[in-house]
């Protein structure tokens, strides 16, 4: 019997990955392009200074701070491109393909005996519609480059530290080069000392501490540096600043509210990987909290039993072949620092935020269908495809709502109508396209779930206006300076200090 050629598997997960996003490259710009392409002037005429502008993010900038790398990729966009969508689309089309090969490749370096497991956790994940709005949204390409990043240094790593007592091989110096890359791209890429910390606990868990803990200080030092060098230089201008936090309102509870609330989110999380069937673009943390309170202990409950029972799982897995301590931890370190569980971050809930983490619930898919059908090899590829084929058609299914903005924010007004987020954005498609009712009916319900924004009291009063009702349009005209004005007091103090 003939073996596959050794190119064989990542070129069919390469393909795998490219099939279902190929209906992407039609599509124009969504949501958040226009404010960190469309109108970011760094992807017009970029410079080396506006590379590290990119980094520090000047007074009055509307692009996120500490991410210089996607930046310096969307203005090379432009560059052979200007402003046509469909090469900015195929560069994370292409990506995304390349992150699934990477994710077969370490889980094949972790697991050398076990290649059909690799080839199905890389499939699920080329696959899951839990991916499309890092890929769909051209925005999303941080979080694509800080991955692959994240999955080349590992590899690299893999294979430069192949055993316990290995030497330290000159080519594993480009380890923390690529990890800086990946920082310089999201801050999620982070996570990569601690993947690689499982990575080894599953190679040589054997190994006693004491050794275990040599190796590390021999290769992993270096990760170390770059990570305090990155922390030192990663100034509180790059954090997200208060108007951005508002975004979530966990920041508002007690610590002790926040992490219930966030271990209900996280079994909110867990559905949407097993049942991607309800997918939004913005959740909203009124839409979260808009069930009962009963609900929500439930979902905390459920959220704290997954813990628990992933925790119980990854223990018994410990001691025979650690596959799913490896797929538990797996997920556990690269969904830790955006759970809101550690520290609460700028959104209560959001798709792209699960990206790297899918990584370990596709292994935990492909363990589970190689274990229970390991004695019917032919049943488990039958159930894997079948599996791999719903994802796949519910991927290029949601896909088509990112086309444009209209489709998009109806499709999450579907899915979460109490997100102000969502209700103003809609409101503005309608507005573009003449439909003043609708526009009028998501302005106002935009208003009433946060009636503190003044840019939503602005809009809403234009329409008014538009639809002949002047008086009431003043008003929300005066309601949005009187909301307005202590932030304009606030720059004004700013813009003096600075002077």
């Amino acid at each position: 019997m003939t073996k596959n050629p050794p190119f064989a598997a990542p070129f069919a997960l390469f393909l795998l990955a490219l099939l279902p996003y190929l209906n992407t490259l039609g599509h124009g710009f969504t949501f958040d392009d226009d404010r960190e392409i469309l109108d970011n002037p760094l992807v017009r005429t970029f410079s080396w200074r506006g590379f590290l502008d990119a980094y520090n993010r000047p007074p009055g900038a509307k692009f996120p701070a500490g991410r210089p790398l996607p930046v310096l990729t969307y203005a090379l966009n432009h560059a052979f491109g200007a402003l046509r969508p469909f090469g900015y689309h195929l560069v994370n089309v292409l990506l995304n393909a390349v992150v699934a090969v990477l994710v077969w490749a370490a889980t094949r370096e972790v697991f050398p005996g076990r290649p059909s497991a690799a080839f199905l956790a890389a499939a699920f994940f080329a696959v899951h519609p839990i991916h499309t709005e890092v890929v769909a949204s051209v925005i999303g390409r941080s979080e694509l480059w800080a991955s692959f990043f994240v999955l080349v240094a590992l590899n690299l790593y893999l294979r430069s530290a192949p055993r316990p007592g290995a030497p330290f091989r000159p080519a594993a110096w480009l380890g923390p080069l690529l990890f800086l890359l990946g920082a310089l791209s999201k801050g999620t890429a982070l996570a990569l000392i601690p993947l690689i910390a499982v990575c080894d606990l599953a190679r040589f868990g054997r190994l006693r501490p004491a050794a275990l803990l040599r190796h590390w200080l021999k290769h992993l030092l270096p990760y170390c540096a770059v990570l305090a060098l990155f922390l030192v230089f990663f100034t509180r201008k790059n954090l997200p600043r208060g108007e951005e936090m508002l975004a979530s309102s966990l920041i508002f509870l007690p610590a002790a509210d926040r992490v219930r609330e966030a271990i209900g989110i996280l079994a909110r999380y867990l559905v949407l990987l097993s049942w991607p069937a309800r997918l939004s673009c913005d959740y909203g943390y009124a839409q979260l909290e808009s069930v009962p309170a009963a609900v929500r202990s439930w979902w905390s409950a459920g959220g704290a039993a997954a813990i628990v029972g992933a925790a119980l799982l990854a223990a018994a897995s410990w001691k025979r072949r650690r596959e799913h301590f490896f797929a538990v931890a797996v997920f556990a370190v690269s969904f830790a620092g955006v759970s809101n569980l550690v520290f609460p971050i700028n959104t209560p809930m959001g798709e792209r935020l699960l990206y790297l983490p899918s990584w370990g619930f596709s292994l935990f898919l492909a363990f589970l269908v190689e274990s229970v059908f390991r004695r019917r090899p032919a049943a488990a590829y039958v159930i894997a495809a079948a599996l791999a084929a719903a994802y796949g058609a519910r991927t290029v299914a949601r896909n088509r709502d990112w086309k444009d903005n209209f489709a998009l924010f109806s499709a999450a007004y579907r899915v979460c109508p109490l997100s102000a987020k969502v209700n103003y954005n809609l409101g503005l498609e309608c507005a573009r396209r003449g439909m003043t009712a609708e526009a009028l009916f998501h302005y106002r319900r935009a208003v009433e779930i946060t009636p503190d924004n003044p840019t939503y009291h602005l809009n809403l009063g234009e329409a008014l206006v538009q639809a002949g009702e002047t008086e009431r349009g003043t008003e929300e005209f005066r309601e949005a300076i009187r909301l307005a004005l202590p932030r304009v007091e606030e720059y004004a103090g700013l813009s003096g200090t600075l002077a």
